[in-house]
């Protein structure tokens, strides 16, 4: 296997292996042969960087690309206004790409669109009369036959390694028109061939000084073995909280990604780089994992690994904190005109005193500036630590984008604003009121970003992803960094032209294809957070009609709060606001007991999470009880911020100035 010593304009390296050398023949002769191709394979072996790979060798000044992502809300509309907008007459009825070029249509997750009450997925019956016929019929006066010629599509369709007998069949109507070509999953010793590659030109980036022979080689087969081992236990199901599951080969590579920003003294240390390795698995792998059986597992199947291929290294070592943002005070959120990119300052930690000290101020310095809009939060050491983990995804240099999840209350939306203001993203705001309203507002945002260079955040939340449309295009976004229909062939190329400078300055080689360096600019500077409670819909849903939000998403998932958490941040909203500041200590304390107590309860009695509380509840038995002390002895739990304490507080608040009732307060 081979591959270029550096990474891509998106970050990432591909990594050519005896399967994507076979494929990529076949390719070969399917494009001088004029042949629609289709590749299969499971989610994560590498079909899209195959195929976007293969793209980028092809001759631009004979083919024209575009690219779709359909998803689970894909319509055939969309299909024809894309084709609309890049066909032009050449004479009679016929109709291709301008200036007799080829029209590489290049479709993502084919099989993804729902189909209809009669079984038909629009998009691709659009699809199917374009290649039996080539003919495009107009929705508009005249309602011309327009007949199609040079027209090429190369599409991508994933299926699930577990199939279900209840999974629907894709249309042999319109795969007759495809040579399939399948893409088999990375395993044994293939896969630790590609993921030491991959370590080796993420470690070479920037001419960045290469690790040890040794421990490279250690953490390449540590990364193999505990990938393999997730994949085989940790797969994706109908059963709660298991619906998210999409572990691959891009994790790791994330993983590796983050190693780059360890300085040439850090690559030094073997426990320093193991440490953050260790830090990142964690940050990665671990906070998608919400079950409480699985987390036991996960952290078993970890220490398990870390004996076997670090054994020379100290056991305290493995507890270190990370964090990437300097602790000094520089406010220079007025200058935000000069920025480009989100400093970055890799430091480990021992205790998180100076960073809560540090976070403090930043969120009175916030209140401050913006005092429209103030931020009421408790800095606990579990806000803290998420403030660390979403900066963390925030300084990544691609693909920074979030996918926050956590019960209600649980203030993910204040989260990620004193977090983007840490560091120093603005966050532009989102119009959801129509869809015109929500497309104008998300191309100001990329407008921005790409063509003016400034970093760029959107915020999601589930009142916004109601609209299947919206999710549709994020979803792009996400995958890909470009949505096909977002800007018109006018506007698109207006943003290409106002590009060249920059293009010609910085990648004098992509000047055959600046739409690429139009993409990189997106997925490098627009950040999408996107904050879900546990049991919204799109987390089920997401595998199989929205995969970018898993795909494109570095996942959190914030679990509940120990009792004694709550307690003290009941403790915390009492003396904020003043309540009861007439009564004696000790019966404000029983009060922020109640407090805690009814917010447990609440959550209990409405099923938040309740999977993920407590894994013995589906064992009975001698057998759960040994469980549930077995769980008790394992690692700390990752605790989230407080849901009802807040409200609860208020509403006690007002109903003091409200009356005069006496508040009688009980254990």
């Amino acid at each position: 296997m081979t591959y270029i010593g550096s990474t891509d304009i998106m970050g990432e390296v591909f990594i050519e292996t005896e399967d994507t050398m076979i494929v990529r023949t076949f390719l070969e002769y399917a494009s001088m042969g004029c042949q629609h191709v289709l590749l299969t394979g499971p989610p994560g072996c590498g079909k899209t960087a195959l195929m976007n790979d293969f793209i980028s060798t092809q001759d631009r000044a004979r083919t024209l690309l575009k690219r779709m992502v359909f998803s689970g809300s894909s319509k055939a509309e969309e299909v024809q206004e894309l084709l609309e907008q890049n066909i032009f007459h050449r004479q009679g009825f016929i109709y291709g790409a301008k200036d007799g070029k080829t029209l590489n249509l290049f479709i993502d997750d084919l099989n993804l669109p729902t189909p209809d009450k009669n079984g038909v997925q629009r998009c691709n019956e659009l699809l199917r009369m374009l290649l039996d016929e080539k003919v495009l019929v107009t929705l508009n006066k005249p309602f011309e036959w327009r007949s199609l010629e040079g027209l090429l599509i190369k599409a991508i369709m994933s299926f699930p390694k577990y199939t279900n007998k209840a999974e629907r069949t894709f249309s042999q109507r319109l795969l007759r028109h495809f040579a399939i070509f399948p893409l088999s999953d990375l395993e044994g010793s293939k896969l630790q061939k590609v993921i030491f590659s991959v370590l080796e030109a993420n470690m070479g980036e920037k001419d960045g000084l290469p690790l040890q022979e040794e421990l490279h080689l250690s953490l390449a087969m540590a990364s193999c073995r505990l990938l393999e081992s997730i994949k085989k236990v940790l797969v994706p199901s109908s059963t709660a909280g298991r619906q998210h599951y999409l572990f691959s080969l891009r994790d790791i590579s994330k993983i590796f990604q983050s190693l780059r920003k360890m300085s040439n003294e850090d690559r030094e240390d073997r426990s320093t780089v193991f440490a953050y390795w260790l830090h990142e698995i964690n940050c990665i792998i671990k906070n998608k994992i919400c079950r409480r059986t699985d987390l036991n597992w996960f952290n078993s199947a970890l220490k398990d690994t870390t004996k076997e291929y670090f054994s020379d290294i100290a056991e305290p070592s493995h507890q270190k904190i990370f964090i990437t943002f300097p602790l000094e005070m520089k406010f220079s959120h007025q200058t935000i005109t000069e920025k480009r990119a989100v400093k970055v300052q890799l430091q480990s930690i021992s205790h998180l005193n100076d960073v809560r000290s540090y976070l403090q101020t930043v969120l009175q310095h916030y209140n401050e500036e913006l005092g429209h809009q103030k931020l009421s939060i408790a800095l606990s050491e579990n806000v803290v630590m998420e403030i660390i983990r979403i900066h963390r995804v925030l300084s990544s240099e691609h693909g920074g984008n979030v996918l926050l999840v956590g019960s209600v209350g649980s203030q993910l939306s204040t989260l990620v604003k004193l977090a983007l203001y840490v560091a120093d993203v603005p966050l532009h705001p989102l119009d959801t009121s129509g869809h015109n309203n929500f497309i104008n507002s998300l191309k100001t945002a990329i407008q921005i970003s790409a063509v003016e260079g400034k970093p760029k955040a959107i915020l999601l939340t589930a009142k916004e992803l109601v609209n299947d449309s919206y999710l549709d295009i994020i979803n792009s976004l996400l995958i890909c960094g470009e949505y096909a229909s977002l800007f018109s062939s006018e506007e698109m190329n207006d943003l290409l032209q106002v590009l060249g400078p920059a293009l010609r300055r910085k990648h004098p080689h992509l000047g055959y294809d600046p739409a690429r360096y139009l993409v990189s600019q997106v997925k490098s500077l627009l950040r999408i957070m996107v904050c879900l409670p546990p049991n919204h819909i799109l987390l089920k849903t997401a595998s199989r009609k929205y995969p970018g939000f898993l795909n494109g998403c570095q996942l959190m998932w914030i679990d509940s709060w120990s009792q004694d958490a709550i307690n003290s941040e009941a403790k915390h909203y009492i003396m904020q606001h003043q309540v009861m500041e007439t009564h004696t200590e000790e019966t404000r304390e029983r009060v922020a007991l109640a407090i805690s107590l009814i917010h447990k309860f609440m959550l209990k009695e409405n099923n938040q999470v309740l999977w993920a509380e407590d894994a013995a509840q589906h064992i009975s038995g001698d057998n759960a009880k040994e469980l549930k002390r077995e769980e008790d002895k394992m690692g700390d739990k990752r605790l989230a911020h407080l849901p009802y304490c807040k409200d609860i507080v208020q509403f006690s608040r007002n109903m003091q100035e409200s009356c005069t009732i006496e508040i009688t307060c009980y254990v």
